[in-house]
């Protein structure tokens, strides 16, 4: 490798046809690395590139659909440098293989097969500063309160989840919501719970889905609460005269 390649600290190697990492090792300074569309079965042969500060291994093309692996010496190699991991579309099942990074905020697995949420939280509670979870696309979505373990995880502290940002009141609610589960297992119903949310706090969270996700729906019901507001208006000058 030409000496001049040494200091890089950005490398986009997508769509290239990769099976291997093999010769990065060299590339001590590099903090970017974007690896995307190719055919790596394992990502591996980083260790030796301690400031890895972002990884983008997005879809890539393994035989038979098998789950892309992660080489626990890379994994080692990376664990307090690395911060943003983008592995999108790789058949992955679970997290236990990137158990270790210390370091990581950003973790985005939209498209994979994780189903499991009681492993995902196990293994989300060993990142300490993760604020930034992806898990769109996966089966997991679909468990029980999903939303509402993963936000009311006190070891986990999620600020933006599946594209929503999570208001800080709204998180705090849901931690005051698990402790009293674990305290009285027969609270159990999301709706009550939900319908226990202050209303200004009801709102906020609503208010910002509906921003995100369905903006005409918003304005649909902020027409039938104008509409309400206004014939409560008449009604109460009736009742003046």
């Amino acid at each position: 490798m030409p000496t001049k390649f040494l200091r890089l600290t950005t490398l986009y190697l997508c769509n290239n046809h990769l099976t291997s990492l093999n010769g990065l090792e060299k590339l001590t300074f590099l903090q970017s690395l974007n690896v995307s569309d190719n055919y790596l079965q394992t990502v591996s042969g980083l260790q030796h590139n301690h400031c890895l500060q972002r990884l983008n291994v997005d879809y890539q093309i393994t035989e038979e659909y098998h789950a892309l692996n992660f080489d626990p010496r890379t994994i080692e190699g990376i664990r307090m440098s690395l911060k943003e991991l983008s592995c999108r579309s790789n058949c992955i099942k679970d997290l236990d293989e990137l158990v270790g990074l210390q370091k990581l905020e950003v973790l985005d697995l939209k498209y994979n097969e994780i189903d499991n949420l009681d492993k995902v939280l196990v293994v989300l509670e060993t990142f300490p500063y993760l604020f930034h979870l992806n898990l769109k696309g996966n089966q997991v979505q679909e468990a029980n309160d999903y939303k509402k373990r993963i936000i009311g995880s006190q070891s986990i502290n999620i600020r933006l989840l599946d594209d929503v940002t999570i208001p800080g009141r709204l998180r705090q609610h849901y931690i005051r919501i698990n402790k009293n589960i674990r305290a009285n297992p027969a609270v159990e119903s999301v709706k009550e719970e939900f319908g226990s949310l202050p209303r200004g706090l009801r709102e906020e969270f609503i208010g910002g889905f509906f921003e995100r996700i369905a903006p005409q729906c918003k304005e649909n019901c902020e027409e039938r609460r104008g509409f309400k507001f206004k014939h409560k208006i008449r009604l109460n000058t009736k009742n003046k005269h």
